[in-house]
């Protein structure tokens, strides 16, 4: 799997969970260990963008 595939998958993975609900605590302390903060950063600002138009 190359790395636009797995930045990919990442990326859906989180909107997906962002938009069942999710315990923030619990995530906040993964998203560091996984080294994905960055990544659900872009994805909650796009959520929101998304929201506002």
């Amino acid at each position: 799997m190359g790395e636009s595939d797995r930045s990919e998958m990442q990326l859906l993975d989180i909107a997906d969970l962002m938009r069942q609900g999710y315990d923030e605590a619990y995530i906040d302390e993964w998203k560091e260990r996984l080294g994905v903060s960055d990544l659900f950063q872009e994805c909650l600002e796009s959520i929101h963008q998304n929201n506002a138009e």
